[in-house]
């Protein structure tokens, strides 16, 4: 009898442990670093409906969506802007991060993220910057304003691009559960600044 009691407790006291281990794990698993953590992950390995369910909807969250959308689609194109689209997105996914101090506030948490990426407006800047300097040379204009030739020159240099580090504090709020709230400073990294970046080339050149 005795015997069958120590069992009992003893049973009861592994059970609550196994209880407290359970909600340790679950709370952790999508705790605020964990959501961070998975959502640049997946958008890195470009997997972006995994990516997006830890994103809060906000009106920037929609502006990266729909952005992203746009270049992913566009670099199956055969024209030109396709050829630029496709040196573009392999700049993107090319960043690498690293999660650093955590300063908790209530229901809101902010995290201090290091990024390493590459900005693409300096590319578009050397270019144009290359571009002006050879249209001062009045021999072989044809070439030089063909769109071919200005896409190669984008592309020749966004392949001499070197990553920049910047740190970010990024925001998670608590809403049942973690969220991150998408703001512009992050939009910019992860588009490795190619919103301007691309706006600027619809500016100064018309691709048919």
């Amino acid at each position: 009898m005795q015997r069958m009691c120590i069992l009992k407790k003893n049973i009861a006291f592994f059970l609550v442990v196994i209880s407290v281990l359970f909600v340790f794990v679950s709370c952790g698993f999508n705790n605020h670093t964990k959501v961070i953590e998975k959502f640049l992950t997946n958008f890195k390995n470009q997997k972006f409906t995994e990516s997006y369910v830890y994103l809060m909807d906000n009106e920037e969250s929609s502006i990266f969506k729909g952005y992203m959308e746009t270049v992913i689609n566009s670099q199956n194109s055969d024209n030109e802007l396709g050829k630029l689209n496709k040196a573009i997105i392999d700049k993107i996914f090319d960043f690498t991060y690293e999660i650093g101090e955590v300063n908790e506030e209530g229901e809101s948490v902010k995290v201090n993220v290091n990024f390493k990426y590459f900005e693409l407006l300096k590319a578009y800047e050397g270019a144009l910057n290359d571009f002006l300097t050879k249209s001062l040379d009045f021999e072989n204009l044809d070439n030089l304003y063909s769109v071919e030739y200005i896409t190669n020159l984008l592309i020749e240099h966004i392949n001499k691009l070197e990553k920049q580090e910047k740190n970010l504090e990024i925001e998670v709020i608590k809403d049942k559960d973690w969220k991150l709230v998408m703001n512009r400073e992050l939009t910019e990294i992860l588009t490795a600044n190619s919103i301007k970046f691309i706006d600027s080339v619809k500016e100064n050149i018309s691709i048919e």
